[in-house]
């Protein structure tokens, strides 16, 4: 995907608030904190792209909420640790990186997803999809249901990276149920199951979502009034 120098693709999926910065990482050529680096070092040259082009953006989004020369390290599940004024999300895929970052007076948590709609094979349909979200796929044209397994699959990772700091509770492809409008280019994802004594069985979470050069972007967040 090429490098973006103006208003960014996922700018559009979130509040005026939330700041997002987008890179190729293939195409980045900024270094990162030494801090940071370190956390690499053992890495493979495509997970280290990745990461620098992650770790860039979220430097300069920082700098718009006047917080420089800190360093995001990882916690024990290998998740970003974010100053304790902000809350973020990050994605990337091989030729993109994409960062959305809001202040926690404003959000309690922010989510971000990516994914290449070629690379999700079909047959993964029965692992992602609830009977609800079958019924719904079966009902669309071939050449459509591959496109919307693509938003299905990335709206719920959306939804756990934006639910996640808040429960520190791993979910499941069966725990949520999305339920599409492509009028608006939104989605609700709804929980099947209680969690953490946080999030009631049933309740949902909306979000919003795009098509673009053969990519789904998704995006969400809390609000620090919800």
């Amino acid at each position: 995907m090429e490098e973006k120098n103006n208003k960014n693709i996922i700018s559009g999926l979130f509040s005026d608030k939330v700041k997002t910065m987008e890179l190729n990482p293939l195409l980045t050529t900024k270094t990162v904190y030494p801090e940071e680096e370190i956390l690499i070092s053992n890495a493979v040259e495509k997970r280290k792209r990745e990461f620098r082009a992650g770790r860039i953006c979220v430097r300069e989004i920082l700098s718009q909420f006047g917080i420089r020369n800190y360093p995001v390290l990882m916690n024990s599940k290998r998740g970003p640790i974010w100053p304790k004024e902000v809350c973020g999300s990050i994605s990337h895929t091989d030729d993109y990186c994409g960062v959305a970052m809001a202040l926690k007076k404003d959000f309690k948590s922010i989510g971000i997803d990516v994914e290449l709609i070629e690379r999700l094979n079909m047959d993964l349909q029965k692992y992602i999809c609830t009977p609800d979200e079958t019924r719904w796929l079966d009902s669309l044209s071939m050449h459509k249901q591959k496109e919307f397994l693509a938003l299905i699959f990335s709206s719920k990772e959306c939804f756990y990276k934006c639910q996640y700091p808040i429960s520190q509770t791993f979910l499941g492809f069966q725990d949520v149920t999305v339920n599409i409008d492509s009028k608006s280019n939104t989605f609700e994802a709804r929980l099947n199951i209680k969690v953490a004594n946080i999030f009631a069985k049933g309740i949902y979470l909306k979000g919003q979502y795009l098509f673009e050069q053969g990519y789904v972007f998704t995006g969400m967040e809390i609000k620090s009034s919800e």
